[in-house]
């Protein structure tokens, strides 16, 4: 039963004023009480015992006198004269009249008696004074302690309910200041600090619920009890359930069951990571709202270690809908054709502006070697239609991911040369100066001779339209002592900004450097997929207003074959 401080201190001090009064009634009936009923009794029981003393002590002190009269010099004892005091003589006319007391013999009961009402008076007025003083006393218990201690209560009480904003009442500027006074303060100030803390912790809980809301994939984390503490806005919109007030169970939200899943059915992350001890889990599933999706599971134990407290696992599951990767696999096969039809187009381009370069040529040479060189051109003319045949099967060959049936071991150095001759006449047309510096003339490398040149005609053509008539353009062909086979094709163009040198392999990326309009972007990405086939890498250095320079490096012959191979 709650009984209120106020009460407890009222019901106190009503109890200590009755005990008061009880003490002050038992004492005085104690001191007082007894010898007053004592004296009555006496006084009422014994009537004639008293009548007979006062006329015995009359007649004694009647025969003192006359014994005095006649013995004058007789000495009297001093006990009698103070009895003489009190005893009235009167010498009457009548001798044989009898003397009275000298006073009333009751004078010493009513002296008693007026004691008596005086103490009574000062019992009352010690009673009413006591009281007046606890009564003063409990207001000022009530206001120095029980109202500070109620507003507390009262604060406290709506504290509890979840109600932070609640403060206690204090005064602005109180003249005296005392332990509870320092109390509310403190407490005031525990309530902000809390109330700040609550705030950040759900600014907080918002930002995360809010950035794995964001999140593309369902997200969801469990408990050991199967608990969901948490979940994103894709994961519910998977399952096709509204998100719940309260934690509600992983095999309820996604499968619709009152269990866990059954090893038969389904494969419960949580369960197999506990029995295993796993590091991270992969499942496939499907949910209960829809039978026709499959959805793939990643999950991976999350340990919460705190303080003074059992560490505790959680079940981080991230949740993708697998319909959106075929679909999105579908989208990159139609880009993947869009890309080839693009390349094969670029190719047959490059070809046949080669053959327009050397149709040109024909109409335009004169002299008396008319004949041999005409047929030294027809020669390359039937070569570059040959190869512009091969280039759309080449391509589609690539974008099955199988190796080309035309692959045969060929010397660098003999392809180098063929493409500069194939390239003489747009060359000598734009007045650019080339120069094969052949360091290694026995580099071979095993592959298609066809894609090998079809690279260094695109980086050829990419450094004439960056160059100006007069420019400079080397080819270095080189070994190293580790049987790395080297191209540089370094020129003295234009050169390539630096923010597009971390770009220029990027399908459809192109800049517009030089005297020549941009082309489709899709030369250097070309290149580097036919360099990636013969197992090399590619790299540029370029400084603009001096030139670039792209260096091809492959692997040894053999190793090359051998990787080659491998890959067959």
């Amino acid at each position: 039963m709650f009984i209120s401080l106020n009460k407890k201190i009222i019901y106190t001090i009503c109890i200590f004023m009755i005990l008061i009064f009880a003490l002050f009634v038992a004492t005085f009936y104690e001191v007082y009480g007894k010898k007053f009923i004592e004296d009555q009794q006496f006084i009422i029981n014994s009537p004639l015992q008293i009548s007979e003393l006062n006329n015995n002590n009359i007649l004694l002190a009647q025969e003192l006198h006359n014994l005095k009269r006649q013995f004058p010099q007789a000495q009297i004892s001093l006990k009698a004269q103070q009895v003489l005091q009190h005893i009235k003589i009167d010498t009457p006319d009548d001798e044989n009249q009898a003397p009275t007391l000298a006073n009333d013999w009751s004078a010493p009961y009513l002296e008693k008696y007026r004691s008596l009402s005086e103490s009574l008076k000062i019992i009352g007025i010690s009673l009413l004074i006591i009281a007046i003083l606890i009564v003063a006393l409990g207001s000022l218990i009530r206001r120095w302690l029980l109202a500070p201690i109620g507003r507390l209560s009262l604060v406290s009480d709506k504290v509890s309910a979840g109600d932070l904003s609640s403060r206690v009442p204090t005064e602005t500027a109180p003249l005296f200041r005392d332990e509870l006074s320092n109390l509310a303060q403190t407490f005031n100030q525990m309530l902000q600090n809390l109330n700040q803390n609550f705030d950040e912790i759900k600014r907080k809980e918002h930002f995360l619920q809010s950035l794995i809301d964001n999140i593309p994939d369902g997200i969801r984390v469990i408990d050991e009890n199967y608990n969901i503490i948490i979940a994103n806005q894709t994961y519910y919109k998977q399952t096709q359930h509204q998100a719940p007030h309260f934690p509600e169970k992983c095999y309820f939200s996604s499968q619709r069951l009152n269990h866990p899943c059954i090893s038969a059915s389904h494969s419960c992350p949580l369960r197999e990571i506990k029995k295993k001890n796993l590091s991270s889990f992969k499942s496939i599933q499907r949910f209960s709202c829809d039978n026709s999706k499959h959805f793939s599971i990643n999950a991976a134990p999350m340990k919460i270690e705190l303080p003074h407290q059992k560490s505790q696992t959680y079940i981080v599951e991230a949740i993708r809908d697998l319909s959106n990767d075929i679909e999105f696999s579908h989208q990159q096969k139609l880009s993947s054709l869009g890309f080839l039809a693009t390349s094969v187009a670029h190719e047959i381009k490059n070809h046949l502006g080669s053959i327009r370069m050397i149709t040109e040529a024909l109409l335009n040479k004169k002299g008396t070697k008319r004949e041999q060189t005409e047929t030294e051109y027809l020669k390359l003319i039937n070569s570059q239609i040959n190869d512009c045949i091969n280039v759309p099967e080449r391509l589609l060959s690539l974008s099955r991911d199988t190796a080309s049936n035309n692959n045969i071991t060929f010397n660098c150095a003999t392809n180098i040369e063929e493409v500069i001759a194939l390239l003489d006449y747009e060359v000598k047309r734009n007045g650019i100066n080339v120069t094969f510096d052949n360091q290694a003339p026995q580099a071979n490398l095993y592959g298609n001779s066809s894609d090998f040149k079809m690279a260094l005609i695109n980086l050829i053509q990419n450094s004439l339209k960056a160059m100006k008539p007069n420019d400079k353009l080397t080819l270095t062909l080189e070994q190293n002592r580790r049987n790395q086979i080297i191209i540089h094709i370094a020129d003295t163009g234009c050169g390539i900004p630096k923010k597009d040198l971390v770009r220029i392999f990027e399908p459809f990326y192109t800049t517009q450097q030089g005297s020549s309009p941009a082309g489709t972007g899709l030369g250097l990405p070309i290149v580097k997929s036919i360099v990636e086939k013969f197992n090399g890498s590619i790299q540029v250095k370029s400084t603009l207003g001096q030139g670039s320079c792209f260096t091809l490096k492959f692997a040894p012959p053999q190793n090359n074959t051998k990787t080659r191979t491998a890959k067959k």
